[in-house]
């Protein structure tokens, strides 16, 4: 499976021994868990920084129209000028946002595949075992947990995406 993250990529293929006694087991794919996670830390910040430098001209409009309507002697800046700064802010809003949104999204994957290389490790002797054909309750018992451990911390990782997503939502909307 190819990931975005590099961290992630690199966490699964700390995890192909798990994922091979999961399969065995027909336990959750670890593997598959974590695409759930993944991203592109760098893409997403350059999609921001394409919504800033697009929202440049905007500006630029603004203190040309601000300059004229001072250089013509009008004393009110008029509706025009509220309306470019409102609009100004609220991309800058959304800028700000985006940012954080990309840094918490990258947060969220690496925390994930440190967690998943983690369990992994512990797991590993019950691993071997299983996939040398050993299907005893003790080596099955802990691959399934870690599966699900994996499991249960990415499910953690999509509620809080569902948050940062409403926050977004909230200012484009």
């Amino acid at each position: 499976m190819v990931f975005m993250h590099p961290e992630l990529r690199t966490a699964a293929a700390h995890l192909v021994r798990l994922r091979a006694a999961a399969e065995l087991l027909h336990a959750a794919d670890p593997v598959d868990a974590l695409r759930y996670v993944d991203c592109a830390p760098a893409a997403l910040r350059g999609m921001v920084e394409r919504a800033r430098a697009a929202q440049k001209p905007l500006a630029e409009a603004n203190v040309e129209y601000s300059e004229a309507r001072i250089r013509g002697g009008c004393a009110d800046r008029g509706e025009l000028v509220r309306a470019y700064r409102d609009e100004r802010e609220a991309a800058d809003r959304t800028v700000m946002a985006g940012l954080r949104i990309a840094d918490q999204l990258d947060g969220f994957a690496r925390a994930a595949a440190r967690y998943a290389v983690h369990v992994a490790i512990e797991a590993d002797t019950a691993c071997v075992l299983v996939l040398d054909g050993d299907l005893t309750p003790e080596p099955a018992d802990l691959v399934h947990e870690a599966c699900t451990a994996i499991l249960h911390q990415v499910e953690q990782y999509l509620l809080a995406i569902e948050g940062l997503a409403s926050e977004l939502d909230g200012l484009t909307g």
